[in-house]
């Protein structure tokens, strides 16, 4: 497994249990989006670091009528753009530009119950910045490298997270959180 796509066994598990019907992506991918499509009935997503990657992925699954792709470059405009909609999702991915990593996690926490992000291990995407809501908790899955982390309030999804080797964090303890221990 390459480390792009350490992400997506727990992705596969997490659909093949849960089944959500409607996805917000931050990062479009090549494993992930098709993932969001074949799934949901209704998925947006928005790649935020790369114009000719944005062109690939519109290429390849633009046609699909399920997915709304939008090409929304640098760190702050699509986590506002989240911010900005009326509609909830039944599950934001987080992988989408470094330097908002941790934005578009608190811009998603009104939007859904369950945020599921990568490379949580990397202590360079700033995840101290994440500020998590009262009864939320942040689960490191650390079964491969880089790290996902599901961040929920969900009591089935905090349970469905013990089959995993996880961490698993309030958000005082969050802040404190060295990574990569």
């Amino acid at each position: 497994m390459t480390p792009y796509g350490s992400h997506m066994p727990i992705l596969t598990k997490y659909f093949d249990d849960f089944k959500p019907k409607t996805a917000w992506e931050f990062g479009c991918g090549d494993s992930s989006t098709p993932l969001f499509i074949e799934h949901c009935e209704s998925v947006v997503a928005i790649e935020m670091q790369k114009p000719d990657w944005f062109i690939r992925i519109t290429d390849v699954y633009g046609g699909n009528k399920n997915l709304n792709l939008y090409c929304m470059l640098g760190p702050f405009a699509a986590p506002e753009y989240l911010s900005l909609q009326q509609k909830r999702f039944d599950l934001v991915f987080a992988d989408g530009h470094m330097g908002s990593r941790w934005m578009q996690i608190n811009s998603a926490l009104s939007k859904t119950n369950v945020i599921i992000t990568h490379d949580t291990d990397q202590p360079c995407y700033h995840w101290e910045r994440v500020s998590l809501p009262s009864g939320w908790v942040w689960i490191d899955i650390v079964n491969h490298v880089p790290w996902t982390a599901i961040i929920t309030k969900s009591a089935d999804v905090i349970q469905w997270a013990e089959q995993f080797e996880t961490r698993t964090f309030s958000d005082t303890q969050l802040k404190t959180y060295e990574r990569k221990q």
